[in-house]
């Protein structure tokens, strides 16, 4: 019975993968990821990410435990809806401390810590010098910001991103174009298309690796909370 009040709790955030060990980088690499990092101002990219993802992480955990306990067959409906009503009554307490976890990370290194950890083994100095002085121009700022947009504008109307870019072209300047255009035909610009996905993924991967040990506690926490009320 703990077993499966454990897992009542705990199912929905749990994205575990085994990152690969990376040497440690030279000071040249540091100091270009340092440049890297500050050129996209990432820890405020990051701290956005981590408020999605405490609220998602949240939510998810009463989703999966609900789901586990629909699937339940050893359970009366009685105790189904005992159980239901338990967890519906935690789970404020739950975001809570969901969320002051994640607003208590030191983003500043984990930043750091994770593109140190990924990047070197991806590119070398010099493509990151690259993609450090494109992320730095405007072209590359605008890019950004209308994919925001175009992306919450194509999420509440269901237009095709492609037709939403193609009334954003017009704001780029000749010039900003070019460069855009440039980069995308460079040898840099064809690998971060070719792997930046599987890059940002990684980076995922880290933070969720960085942060599950912690969520695990708060779900233990929980579990032994609901085991007590259910079982006085």
């Amino acid at each position: 019975m703990k077993t499966i009040l454990k897992h009542l709790m705990i199912i929905g955030i749990l994205l575990t993968a085994s990152l690969a060990q990376a040497a440690a980088p030279t000071p040249e690499m540091k100091q270009a990821l340092k440049e890297f990092i500050e050129v996209q101002n990432l820890e405020q990219a990051w701290i956005i990410i981590i408020e999605n993802a405490a609220k998602n992480g949240s939510e998810e955990v009463v989703k999966g435990a609900m789901r586990k306990l629909e699937s339940s067959s050893s359970l009366s409906e009685v105790e189904r809806t005992r159980i239901k009503n338990v967890i519906l009554e935690m789970t404020p307490k739950i975001a809570n401390e969901v969320t002051a976890f994640h607003k208590n990370l030191d983003v500043k290194t984990m930043v750091t810590e994770m593109i140190e950890a990924i990047y070197p083994k991806y590119y070398n100095v010099q493509e990151i010098r690259d993609l450090t002085m494109f992320y730095g121009s405007m072209a590359f700022r605008k890019t950004a910001i209308f994919g925001r947009e175009i992306a919450t504008e194509s999420a509440i109307t269901g237009e095709s991103k492609r037709v939403l870019w193609r009334r954003y072209d017009s704001k780029f300047t000749p010039q900003e174009t070019k460069q855009k255009l440039e980069f995308a035909s460079s040898a840099i610009g064809l690998k971060q298309n070719a792997i930046g996905a599987k890059v940002n993924a990684e980076c995922l991967d880290f933070f969720y690796n960085r942060t599950t040990p912690e969520l695990l506690k708060i779900a233990d926490r929980y579990g032994e909370v609901l085991a007590k009320r259910l079982n006085p």
